[in-house]
């Protein structure tokens, strides 16, 4: 077996993003410096390995998505410098691999190495955690199973759920789609274990989401004239589920009622200031170093809401333009959901786009890129796209 320098970069760049999420590393104050070095090896090589294939309308919208990710940032007077150009990184790095790498990713077996990437990741720093003394288990406000999650040396049982569910895709698809290991079935059912140990329900629901559209490549098994009626079954299934799950967790759920709390504070409190809400205030979030983010946001807008929600991620830091960065960069998966004829394809790039879609109703995984699992989904869905269009060239 040849081990090409490829995968050799792609491990090890998932591998410290994922353990500059570490509990340990965070308490000594130096995870940045992992998650830095991960991105820079990341994103170097998806710029070299992309930029010869690269087409100009990639380039455009890689550049005019840039544009609706810097304006606001940049427009913030009272920002220091250095503060506008670690935000505006943060954004070149979610441009960048949404947008431009989709060449860098070109195989199932190279997203299975992301998977066991950040599994090691993962058991590493479980092993960080033990040796600094420091807790396994996060409390869980609204539990399923106890008052205690397990979090898998990491700042939080969500972020660890989530982890679980990036590593249980990669080798649920490479499994399915290219070679069956037995190595791998026995790690999806430990993750499977880990991921009910979590106790998080935010990740049950994503992981719940992501089965129920990746098995409904079994359809294309059932006589066509069959399929139009048990599609229109399923999406009535399906809403009937999300109606249910709606009400029974997330109406009734304190923690996220608190969540949307903090959103519907940010648009009344600059419901009179259309340049905030226009441009957002990064400001008000970032300014104060001395402060969390969640400190200074809850400071200003009102300690009885919450910093989790994805929209409200945006509307701080970007503002309502930079929502149009992040439409067009799931309008180009959606496009390729509704025009692709590979049903292979379809169903990969659906399953992990809705259940990503999902998660911002839960955390701020689409914006967040310090949680290796919002770095995984553009990732594969940009491999994805990648592959289903060297496919589509090849047939021609």
């Amino acid at each position: 077996m040849i081990i090409k320098i490829k995968e050799i970069n792609i491990f090890i760049s998932f591998f410290l993003i994922t353990i500059s999420n570490s509990i340990f590393l965070t308490s000594l104050g130096i995870n940045n410096i992992f998650e830095m070095i991960g991105y820079i090896i990341l994103i170097y090589n998806v710029l070299k390995s992309c930029r010869k294939n690269i087409q100009n309308i990639n380039i455009f919208l890689f550049l005019f998505i840039l544009f609706t990710f810097f304006i606001g940032i940049l427009l913030q007077n009272n920002l220091d410098w250095l503060i506008k150009f670690r935000l505006c990184l943060s954004m070149f790095i979610i441009a960048s691999i949404s947008v431009i790498s989709k060449g860098y990713i070109n195989s199932l077996s190279e997203i299975r190495i992301i998977s066991y990437s950040i599994f090691s990741g993962i058991i590493f720093s479980i092993v960080l955690a033990c040796l600094g003394g420091n807790d396994l288990f996060t409390l869980a406000v609204e539990g399923s199973i106890s008052s205690l999650g397990f979090n898998g040396g990491l700042q939080h049982k969500n972020y660890f759920s989530v982890d679980m569910i990036a590593i249980f895709i990669g080798l649920y698809y490479y499994n399915i789609y290219q070679n069956k290991k037995i190595w791998d079935k026995i790690i999806m059912i430990l993750i499977v274990i880990l991921l009910l140990l979590s106790n998080s329900r935010g990740g049950y629901i994503i992981f719940i989401i992501f089965l129920f559209i990746s098995n409904m490549r079994y359809i294309k098994k059932i006589k066509k004239e069959q399929r139009k009626i048990l599609f229109g079954i399923i999406i009535f299934i399906g809403l009937c589920i999300l109606v249910y799950l709606y009400n029974l967790i997330l109406s009734n759920s304190g923690s996220y009622l608190i969540r949307i709390i903090g959103l519907v504070n940010f648009i009344n409190y600059y419901s009179n200031d259309w340049f905030y809400i226009i441009f957002g205030n990064a400001e008000m979030a970032f300014s104060n170093i001395d402060s969390s983010y969640n400190e200074n946001v809850r400071s200003v807008l009102g300690w009885e809401g919450t910093t989790e929600l994805a929209i409200l991620s945006i509307f701080i830091k970007n503002g309502l333009i930079g929502f149009i960065g992040y439409i067009l960069i799931f309008l180009q998966f959606i496009k390729v959901i509704l025009q692709t004829e590979n049903f292979k394809y379809k169903i990969m790039i659906c399953s992990i786009l809705i259940s990503f879609i999902i998660s911002s109703s839960i955390e701020t995984y689409i914006v967040n890129m310090h949680i290796v699992y919002g770095t995984f989904c553009y990732i594969a869905l940009s491999g994805l796209l990648g592959m289903e269009y060297n496919e589509r060239r090849n047939k021609k």
